[in-house]
């Protein structure tokens, strides 16, 4: 395992008439965090901290590209043998699927099987999810119970592997 330190900055407006606070996620040393504070203009800067043991995992890029589709309570969302995951929630349906050829907003998949674990293995989500947050890939985590497929857009996948593989990730594209 190696250890990254992890900063959450929460922005808070320094003005009425700003957005609404928000929080992002960076790995950094305290010069980095300094230069945190001073890229974020017109918001104050509160920082709490916490130390993540990185648990290094064998991350594989799924073929294809893939589609992630929502709709809202009470319409039905037809499901496809070849679907990555189908969830509902009362907020919706969530569906993962492979992405046609003429889609925008393309996602790829990272799958954390090559390092299969438990419900009860604390720290293996937050391993992949941790980095590629701090690197301002968003992502899209799809778990079973016994591995993890981290989605990331296309035209993050450089920059979503130097993330991972900066932390000890072992990933094959």
């Amino acid at each position: 395992m190696s250890t990254s330190h992890v900063s959450t900055c929460r922005l808070r407006p320094t003005n009425a008439n700003s957005a609404w606070p928000k929080d992002f996620v960076i790995l950094a040393d305290e010069a980095g965090m300094r230069r945190c504070r001073s890229r974020v203009n017109g918001y104050g800067v509160v920082v709490t901290s916490l130390t993540i043991e990185i648990v290094p995992q064998r991350i594989a890029r799924l073929d294809g590209e893939f589609k992630i589709e929502h709709t809202p309570p009470g319409v039905e969302m037809p499901g496809a043998p070849d679907d990555l995951m189908v969830a509902k929630s009362p907020e919706g349906t969530t569906r993962v699927r492979r992405a046609e050829p003429d889609e925008d907003d393309r996602w790829l998949a990272f799958y954390s099987g090559g390092s299969a674990h438990g419900l009860d293995e604390p720290g293996m989500t937050v391993s992949i999810a941790a980095p590629l947050s701090a690197s301002g890939c968003p992502i899209f985590v799809v778990s079973t119970a016994v591995a993890d497929v981290v989605l990331v857009q296309s035209a993050q996948l450089d920059s979503a592997c130097a993330a991972l593989r900066s932390v000890g990730h072992i990933v094959s594209v």
